[in-house]
């Protein structure tokens, strides 16, 4: 998922893929609450959970976009590259 547009679809693509997952933990982003995406859960029977937004000890995706960024960061420093 490149863009925040995409979560529905990326929804779908993980359900078919790897199954339906028991429940989904969401920070509350607009592209969350569609109606789209709760008629999906309500349909597959998955429970919605809330972590505080852009808060990295409950929300896992946060934690792992910032060290992600901090490697990317480090190896374009070793290499002379520019970070933007």
């Amino acid at each position: 998922m490149t863009k925040k547009s995409q979560f529905k679809d990326s929804l779908i693509q993980f359900i078919t893929d790897v199954g339906i997952p028991s429940q989904l933990v969401r920070d509350g982003a607009k592209e969350e609450e569609d109606i789209n995406i709760k008629e999906i859960c309500r349909q597959h029977g998955i429970q919605s959970g809330y972590s505080k937004p852009y808060h990295q000890h409950q929300n896992l995706a946060e934690k792992g976009v910032k060290e992600m960024k901090e490697k990317v960061h480090h190896i374009y420093g070793k290499r002379g590259a520019p970070v933007t």
